[in-house]
């Protein structure tokens, strides 16, 4: 096992070093898929005609963004990681010649969906299709927990479209991939897209990406797409663990501790190829089985009523983002409307996180009992 107290490399330094070569010289790797993944999150706004004809290199996108004012730019990267990401890409024999299209960003409060998807063109009519995960707004976060009690949401249709359609447009091999919510909707398109397509997807990368309710695990679309799935997680994986899996999966080393694990850049790399560990940790494994007992506890109409009450008291402090809640006057509108809720509201709320610990003090009982 490697040692914990080393850092290594991860995905930034994977570009510099290893992207001399090009994807002629050395295939198309699982890394190179997070590499895509990561960059999904940059903001491409403008920037990407729909038309592969005329869809740009990253090169030339990257310095149409590079170049803009430091404000403007902040808001295109959305984080220095990004920003360095992109440089090196841009630098790089392997990623600065490929070209981007179809990019698409589309947030609705009324389907409660955010999604974003960018499709890579790899050359010889090779496509790499990504969807971003979870932004920071909170339609994005609230989609996420639609998942607690919904077989389906909007986005994973929306994916579907997005993967069937491109792929109908490209000649050769598809690869698709994306991170966190995103490895749960290129699952997800992968499974529901067209029966001619599937035998010319490649892989299905999900990095860290969270499961499925057992309604789709069912369908003979994820039966037919499982042996394309590639899911990797990191060693104190949360997200990567919710809801239903049925494929295997590589544990990664983060360099992270905790949730802070599931940051892609801290997903350590040697010699070209992420750092393989043989098991998750102890703490990962009791949160999954915590939060799985919880959720099988709850009725799916009292998962509804949690969330949708939830999400309601937040958005009534006007906030639109998650960093945004903490901000003090929005602290003290979220807690003066949850006060001035019905006690039946309130009972949506307190009654699930009640069973919440009462789910923790199970899963440590039987965690301590197991290990004396």
């Amino acid at each position: 096992m490697p040692d914990s107290n080393m850092s290594f490399p991860g995905i930034i330094d994977y570009v510099a070093v290893h992207g001399s070569k090009t994807l002629e010289e050395v295939p198309l790797s699982a890394v190179d898929g997070l590499v895509f993944s990561a960059m999904s999150y940059i903001h491409f706004d403008g920037l990407i005609p729909d038309s592969p004809q005329e869809a740009p290199a990253v090169k030339e996108t990257a310095a149409a963004i590079l170049a803009l004012p430091e404000r403007k730019r902040l808001l295109r990267v959305r984080s220095l990681e990004n920003q360095r990401l992109l440089e090196e890409m841009a630098k790089s024999r392997r990623f600065s010649g490929l070209r981007l299209t179809a990019y698409r960003d589309i947030k609705s409060p009324d389907l409660e969906m955010q999604f974003s998807a960018i499709t890579l063109l790899l050359g010889s009519g090779d496509i790499f299709v990504v969807f971003r995960g979870t932004d920071g707004t909170l339609i994005g976060w609230k989609e996420d927990f639609n998942l607690g009690f919904q077989d389906t949401v909007p986005g994973q249709w929306t994916a579907c479209y997005y993967l069937s359609n491109m792929a109908s447009l490209a000649a050769g091999s598809v690869w698709v991939g994306g991170h966190s919510k995103g490895g749960n909707l290129a699952v997800f398109s992968a499974a529901c897209t067209f029966p001619d397509i599937t035998p010319r997807i490649r892989a299905v990368f999900n990095y860290d990406g969270p499961g499925f309710s057992q309604a789709v695990l069912d369908t003979p679309g994820y039966r037919t797409a499982l042996p394309l799935v590639r899911t990797f997680l990191p060693q104190s994986s949360v997200v990567g663990m919710l809801l239903g899996h049925e494929e295997s999966y590589t544990i990664v080393q983060s360099g992270l501790k905790g949730l802070m694990q599931h940051d892609p850049y801290s997903w350590e790399i040697r010699d070209g190829d992420f750092i393989r560990l043989k098991e998750i940790t102890e703490g990962s494994c009791l949160v999954d089985r915590t939060i799985k007992t919880w959720i099988s506890e709850l009725s799916p109409e009292e998962r509804r009523a949690f969330v949708d009450t939830v999400f309601d008291i937040l958005r009534s402090s006007g906030a639109t983002r998650t960093g945004e809640l903490l901000l003090p006057d929005n602290v003290m509108e979220i807690i003066g409307s949850f006060l001035k809720e019905a006690s039946v509201k309130r009972d949506n709320i307190l009654l699930p996180l009640t069973s919440l610990l009462k789910a923790a003090g199970k899963t440590l009982t039987s965690f301590y009992l197991d290990a004396s």
